[in-house]
């Protein structure tokens, strides 16, 4: 003899349904459907199950949310075995299967995943009669038997602590939530040994009580997610078909989830007088507490007996519902443990994208990542390494990766450090935004910002990466452009309810990529939208106009070579009509340096005007003499006229060294430097550079700590060109064309 088969439907309300399964059954809204559904989420005729010789089949329908099976999305026509689950929004199916039966009154093997959780609903007739009630919330020990002189009531006080201490340690050995509920139900069975059923049910985050077994598969997933209730059983003997079904009383249910009371509940006649469902299972005696920590009621503990003689008694419920405040402890513990990782891997997986200071902004719920989009002006920054694509064809894939990861990290930490957020890496190429997301001063200063500290991180980078010597590198040393714009986007959470991608769509972005696309080697183009917003802290050169694919006339464009940093994020902002010094000026103009017979490649970075002189700061790929004579020429190829310098070197760092392969073949340094590649040296590097603003004038720079591979060189004058440059200034580039523009 078999049971046909059929599938048990929970709907939103929490409510079992079981249905009979045919040849085909249809499963939708649609009121024609042979199960019809009254989930919001699910379509007219959302998926279907058919029987085949083999076997039965289900496949989805072309649905609007996707069907669920066994935790994966069901895309194909997938066979079914028994037990599998269906998830459709809110509604959960499970299949039962034919299976076979012995004879008529004969019981079957239990089967957790076929088991479902019904709540009886009793009159005043059939309800149980409760023996005994204690507040949830009572002490442990009472104000009585802490002041009795009883020498029996203090020992059975000691045995219910020592009891309260072994469960609690016992419990204490895991924050695991699944591993938690079974410790607790198998100490429960220990304490008392009459116990035929323990049970403790976890209500959903919404307080809905469960509608099916959890099965121990799922238990670990369930209570990591707790996206509904949940259950755990345990059996003295060996559970039955008819321990499939869990049927809860109404009645006590109301008293310890309502009442907040621990019930004692005794089947004392043969009438039965204790309830239905204490007289269809046999139930002598049950306890039931509810899991209470502070105003928070978790779920509740079950416990019963078939045993008339060994009936639970007050003292028995005392212990359990302190167990119960005990066991409400650690699952609370668990959840704060579990919400405090799943917060971690939150900030983890945003901080990848976005800077701290917006990071904290979305945790603390002040920003949103929901779909769709907002207007908002901002500033668009795209950067691309010049030429890789041929320079990677000369080294091996796995140090192409390597290399890639490195600057990628470097350029990514100034991008945060000046509020920007990442929107993607793609190849070699970044693309950010500043003032898309929050609210920002001086955004468009400090995109500017962070692109000339690129230009100089990338300089130090390829020095230190050389001297490493770690992987083979390309021919040549990397050089990329950057591109800036600013203008009204549309900016928010673009794509689907399972993939989101956090980004920026409008004509300032598009021009942007056409600006970057024509940026060579150390150049930095700006559009004049980010001209105008920043005109006075900059030092440009005026390129001529170029044309842009899709762009009807020619764009006026800007080379940045300096710029004045704006204040750190986060602090006031440069209020309006303030002093732009000129000594305060961040420059980012490469240059060759020439000592004797010593020749290397330099980055300026600042010029300072004193009584004395000027001192000019710069990265060096070579480490220079103090002391030498040394001429300065500018690699800068929009002015290749601008006129070159003589000065002494005043100062020159040691450049960063590769860490010694045995270290205790050396001798450690007094002071070792980070190298500049590193986060830890581009920020060495930076923090020099922002020390050198304090350092207004004469040889006050000479106190400041300089960073690896810093040269100081000291020129008594300056031919008028430099001598003139200054924040607001713009030159006139030496290019006649933008065809004259050197992109590789």
């Amino acid at each position: 003899m078999t049971t046909p088969a059929e599938l048990i439907v929970t709907g939103p309300d929490g409510v079992p349904n079981r249905y009979k399964l045919g040849e085909k059954s249809v499963i939708g809204r649609h009121p024609e459907c042979e199960i019809v559904l009254a989930d919001p989420m699910s379509s007219r005729r959302h998926c279907k199950i058919e029987r085949a010789p083999n076997g039965f089949f289900a496949e989805d329908n072309g649905s609007a949310n996707g069907t669920i099976l066994n935790g994966e999305p069901l895309r194909v026509r997938t066979p079914l075995k028994n037990g599998d689950t269906i998830q459709i929004g809110s509604t959960t199916i499970v299949l039962r299967l034919e299976v076979a039966t012995r004879a008529a009154g004969a019981r079957t093997e239990y089967e957790p995943a076929l088991s479902i959780v019904r709540l009886d609903d009793e009159n005043s007739s059939n309800a149980p009669s409760v023996d005994f009630v204690q507040k949830a919330d009572a002490q442990v020990v009472s104000e009585e038997e802490a002041a009795s002189s009883d020498v029996v009531k203090l020992k059975r006080v000691t045995e219910r602590l020592k009891l309260l201490v072994d469960v609690g340690q016992a419990m204490g050995s895991s924050l695991d939530p699944d591993k938690l509920l079974t410790i607790c139900l198998d100490k429960l069975f220990e304490v008392f040994p009459q116990t035929d059923r323990g049970l403790i049910v976890l209500y959903g985050p919404d307080g809905s009580l469960p509608a099916t077994l959890t099965s121990d598969k799922e238990q670990g997933a369930m209570l990591d997610r707790r996206t509904g209730a949940i259950t755990r059983v345990k059996f003295r003997g060996t559970a039955t078909a008819q321990d499939n079904e869990i049927r809860l009383s109404r009645t006590v249910l109301n008293r310890v989830r309502t009442d907040r009371q621990s019930v004692l509940v005794s089947d004392a006649d043969t009438g039965g007088g204790g309830g239905l469902s204490l007289a269809k299972f046999e139930i002598k005696s049950l306890m039931c507490s509810p899991l209470l920590i502070g105003q928070d009621n978790l779920g509740f503990i079950q416990i019963d007996t078939k045993s008339r003689k060994q009936a639970f008694n007050p003292d028995d419920l005392g212990v359990l519902t302190a167990v119960g405040g005990q066991v409400a402890i650690v699952i609370r513990n668990s959840d704060l443990a579990r919400e405090a990782a799943a917060q971690a891997a939150h900030r983890e997986n945003l901080s990848r994208f976005l800077s701290p200071n917006l990071v904290d902004q979305m945790l603390k719920g002040k920003l949103s990542l929901e779909l769709g989009g907002t207007e908002k002006k901002g500033t668009i920054f795209f950067s691309d390494i010049v030429s890789f694509t041929k320079l990677a064809s000369k080294m091996s894939a796995q140090n192409v990766v390597v290399l890639l990861n490195r600057y990628f990290t470097v350029m990514q930490n100034i991008i945060f450090r000046r509020g920007g957020s990442i929107d993607k890496c793609a190849g070699d190429n970044i693309m950010a935004h500043w003032g898309v997301v929050g609210d920002m001063a001086d955004f468009t200063a400090s995109a500017v910002t962070s692109s000339g500290e690129m230009q100089i991180a990338l300089f130090t980078f390829n020095r230190d990466e050389a001297i490493k010597n770690e992987i083979v590198l390309p021919p040549v040393p990397l050089g990329h452009g950057i591109g800036l714009n600013t203008g009204i986007v549309c900016a928010g959470s673009i794509g689907s309810d399972r993939k989101i991608d956090l980004t920026v769509i409008g004509d300032a972005v598009n021009l942007s990529a056409r600006i970057e696309a024509m940026a060579g080697r150390g150049q930095i183009f700006i559009g004049e939208p980010t001209w105008e917003e920043i005109k006075d802290r900059v030092f440009c050169i005026r390129m001529p106009d170029c044309p842009a694919k899709n762009v009807a006339k020619p764009l006026p464009v800007y080379s940045v070579r300096g710029i004045i940093p704006p204040p750190p994020v986060g602090s006031e902002p440069t209020p309006p009509n303030a002093e732009m010094p000129v000594n305060d000026v961040l420059f980012c103009m490469p240059c060759t340096l020439t000592a004797g017979d010593v020749k290397s490649e330099a980055i300026v970075t600042r010029i300072t005007r004193g009584n004395t002189g000027t001192r000019i700061l710069m990265q060096v790929e070579k480490c220079m003499s103090p002391g030498e004579p040394c001429a300065l020429n500018w690699n800068v190829p929009e002015s290749p006229s601008l006129p070159a310098l003589e000065g002494l070197i005043e100062k020159c760092t040691p450049t960063p060294q590769p860490a010694p392969k045995d270290p205790s073949a050396q001798k450690p340094a007094a002071a070792p430097a980070a190298p500049a590649s590193s986060p830890g040296g581009v920020t060495a590097v930076s923090d020099a550079l922002l020390a050198m603003t304090a350092a207004k004038s004469g040889t006050s720079i000479l106190s400041v700590a300089l960073a690896p591979g810093t040269m100081v060189l000291h020129c008594k004058t300056l031919p008028p060109e430099i001598a003139e440059f200054r924040p607001g200034l713009l030159l006139k580039s030496d290019l006649k064309s933008h065809e004259e523009i050197v992109r590789a």
